[in-house]
């Protein structure tokens, strides 16, 4: 049985998911300890005497000790299961902010960060007066190592980076950062959210003080997320949230709250998806030597694809012989990775544009975003070769999007994309019209015209005529989204400003046959603009 035939989704789709430092796909036995446990076992956790609430707090149980011996904790009690890797370092910033355990005066992050390990660090800094420092990347995408080691100081009071950073792939030397700040009394966090699944981790040999990661990224339920800490560090914290289980007495005056892992799991938690979580964590450790290498494999394939195609530059380690984690973020010369990840999901590729929660990290490389491909145990050397090739010919598609556009005297953009037929016609019409758009002058795109809630980036401006009509220009870096501005714009220039508010504009959209072909995230983007022209 191959690692692919334990994943059930990969027998209906015939799409290639190219997705997964987002999330994972579940394996069979996922889905049948869930559907088992919910069907047959079900019931609430370390609360009952009766029989099924003692099996429910077993199978919980059980879960905590397979984690615990698959990351090499010394203890069950050191797992504490939360959310995901966003609530356990939301845990941690708020219960050590709360503490007294921190010595020092300066947080060091990574600068390559998901915006969930660097924006509760910003916080507590905020809280209790502390600086926040970051650690340098280059313009390449790559960590500058020494110079980050050399910021750990005995100002220093917690050292934050992910193991392996989900924007870029890079695997980095967290050993050394955690016997950096030993060595000056401060404490180290680890997120392990994109290493867990693709590498042997032990909390022996890291020494780590924290760990965290999600299940999700590594073949098992959403919802469920993990966080280790050095026994004595979890004795030492107050609890996050008060409420049921975590309680050990309560009178209307005074409580007192169980020891570790429980003092941290206030109510209810995902029974569930822990439950079915330890399906995830055999799978792994049965296979993960032979998913290494696979990945390998899969990694080695897909830099030799990408090196080839011209214009193309692979930001990041990926490829240097650094990690073999098969993930790379990339920019194109000529085609703004909105533009990609559209392109590509016609192809039936799943792939992932922009900033990927890393938006500090955008500005250091001074790009709106990247396109993003990551990979996992399921994928073949097969489908690599159809990504690159599909990114191939998306790049074909377009630069010759070229047809001439149907002329129509009131409405030319939208008579051109009525009267085509399929959907390469219509895209080229909406290549054509973004060529059309009324742009927005750079001087006015900032803040206060920049549209929230669309995919690209979007800057709205309207300017009142001497006929007293409204006229909107805009602009967006992304050539697909400038020819959807183009289409609502066209009408809404073409209304006085009482029928610009009153317009159906997703009726129009209707009309020409446009709808059909804008996903959910484009259909968002289109609501965000028409909301912002209406208001």
């Amino acid at each position: 049985m191959s690692i692919r035939d334990h994943f059930p989704y990969f027998q209906q789709s015939t799409g290639i998911y190219a997705d997964s430092a987002a999330t994972t796909h579940k394996t069979q036995a996922v889905i049948e300890r869930t559907v088992e446990f919910l069907t047959r076992d079900y019931a609430t956790v370390h609360r009952s005497a009766y029989r099924a609430g003692n099996n429910a707090t077993n199978k919980f149980e059980a879960t905590r000790q397979k984690v615990a011996a698959f990351i090499g904790s010394p203890s069950a009690n050191q797992i504490i299961f939360t959310k995901g890797a966003t609530e356990s370092l939301n845990v941690l910033a708020t219960t050590l902010g709360n503490s007294e355990l921190l010595s020092g005066s300066e947080i060091l992050v990574c600068g390559s960060e998901h915006h969930a390990n660097l924006l509760p660090w910003q916080q507590l800094a905020e809280k209790r007066g502390l600086t926040l420092k970051i650690m340098p990347i280059n313009s390449a995408g790559q960590l500058e190592v020494e110079r980050a080691l050399a910021m750990v100081t005995p100002a220093t009071a917690i050292v934050a980076i992910a193991q392996v950073s989900n924007a870029l792939g890079n695997e980095y030397p967290i050993k050394r950062f955690i016997d950096a700040a030993h060595a000056h009394k401060a404490l180290s966090v680890i997120d392990g959210t994109q290493a867990v699944a693709h590498m042997p981790v032990d909390m022996r040999e890291l020494a780590c003080d924290f760990y965290v990661f999600s299940a999700h990224k590594m073949y098992g339920p959403t919802g469920v997320g993990v966080l280790y800490g050095k026994a004595e560090l979890l004795d030492a914290l107050p609890p996050y949230q008060l409420g049921g289980e975590m309680v050990a007495q309560a009178t209307f005056s005074r409580a007192s709250w169980q020891s570790k892992p429980l003092k941290f799991e206030a109510g209810t938690p995902n029974i569930a998806g822990v439950v079915a979580f330890a399906a995830a964590v055999d799978f792994l450790a049965k296979h993960l030597k032979t998913i290494q290498e696979h990945e390998k494999t899969l990694a080695v394939n897909l830099y030799r694809g990408l090196k080839a195609i011209e214009g193309l530059r692979m930001l990041g380690d990926f490829g240097q012989g650094i990690s073999s984690i098969p993930l790379v973020s990339f920019i194109l010369d000529s085609v703004h990775h909105h533009d990609v990840a559209l392109l590509m999901d016609k192809a039936s590729v799943a792939v992932r544009s922009g900033h990927h929660c890393a938006m500090p990290l955008m500005d250091v490389l001074q790009v709106s975003g990247t396109t993003r491909i990551s990979l996992a145990a399921y994928n073949t050397v097969e489908e690599v070769e159809a990504i690159v090739d599909a990114l191939k010919k998306a790049l074909v598609m377009e630069a010759n999007a070229t047809v001439e556009t149907v002329s129509d005297a009131e409405l030319p953009i939208a008579t051109a994309i009525r009267t085509a037929t399929g959907w390469d016609a219509v895209y080229r019409q909406i290549m054509l019209a973004g060529k059309q758009l009324p742009v927005l002058a750079l001087e006015l795109r900032g803040e206060a015209t920049k549209v929230v809630g669309c995919e690209a980036d979007v800057w709205l401006h309207k300017v009142i005529q001497r006929t007293g009509n409204t006229a909107y220009a805009a602009y967006s870096p992304s050539k697909i989204v400038r020819g959807l501005l183009a289409v609502v714009l066209e009408r809404a220039n073409s209304l006085a400003p009482e029928q610009q508010v009153r317009f159906d504009y997703h009726q129009h959209l209707e009309a020409i046959g446009l709808q059909r072909f804008l996903s959910d995230s484009r259909q968002n983007g289109i609501n965000a603009v028409i909301q912002a022209i209406k208001s």
